[in-house]
């Protein structure tokens, strides 16, 4: 069947005021494949994590970023790029950052964002398609995402 799984993660409430500046955020990400790691990926933030975040070469002043993983077995990848990256493309509004890869079997998509209801809207809309063109489930996100 295969794998679609991702997350998202917020910087702070900014409404409310707060940053993530101070701190520590360890995420890591294992795909095995029978048993054989396939991909992997770690994110380790600690101390001033606000002059990471605001580091153009690291997050560039994001208040969010998300990672997306479709793990489309016994199938290419890659035929599932071009209309990813179209839909990647829809949000056309500024300080929302994207990118899709095939790497390992894997189709690998990333955000960054100045604005996080922006990306959460933008990876939804992926991977609610991903799910259908990929899985063959209906285009819908699980009902613990309205939790």
């Amino acid at each position: 069947m295969g794998l679609l799984g991702g997350d998202i993660l917020v910087f702070g409430r900014r409404a409310r005021g707060e940053r993530f500046t101070k701190g520590f955020l360890r995420e890591v990400w294992q795909v095995r494949q029978e048993g054989r790691l396939v991909w992997g990926d770690a994110l380790h933030l600690d101390g001033d994590v606000g002059a990471t975040i605001d580091d153009p070469a690291c997050f560039g002043g994001a208040a969010a970023c998300a990672t997306l993983i479709l793990a489309p077995f016994g199938r290419d990848p890659r035929g599932f790029l071009d209309n990813a990256r179209e839909i990647q493309s829809r949000p056309a509004a500024s300080g929302l950052r994207a990118g899709i890869t095939p790497t390992a079997g894997l189709v690998i998509a990333r955000w960054l964002a100045s604005d996080a209801a922006l990306l959460r809207r933008a990876y939804c809309d992926l991977a609610r398609h991903l799910r259908q063109a990929a899985m063959g489930l209906p285009p819908r996100l699980p009902a613990l995402w309205y939790v």
